[in-house]
């Protein structure tokens, strides 16, 4: 996925405690244009996220918008929505690592 010059709006994320793979959604933002998509991100990356938002809602405890619950095999599922932050774009290059992320454009 191509990460220069784009932005995105993170609307939600969520993951499981057994799994390396994270669902980022939100709006991409790309010049004028923008449509809905999803991310998947690694844990590496969920941490420049959350980090990244804390920074730009310095005001905001970010790990407030996140929850967890038990599920049937005894993982944790975690979700988290930020719709009441303020500032919840970042740009993609900032997250950028040796490792890809993958887009789901729906």
């Amino acid at each position: 996925m191509e990460a220069t010059h784009s932005n995105f709006n993170v609307q939600s994320i969520l993951f499981e405690s057994n799994d390396p793979e994270v669902l980022m959604r939100g709006t991409m933002v790309k010049g004028v244009m923008q449509y809905e998509s999803e991310i998947i991100l690694t844990h590496t990356q969920l941490n420049m996220v959350m980090n990244l938002l804390q920074q730009q809602n310095a005001e905001t405890t970010i790990h407030d918008f996140i929850s967890s619950e038990t599920m049937y095999d005894g993982g944790l599922l975690y979700s988290g929505t930020f719709a009441g932050l303020p500032n919840a774009s970042i740009a993609l290059n900032r997250i950028s690592t040796n490792v890809p992320m993958k887009q789901i454009r729906a």
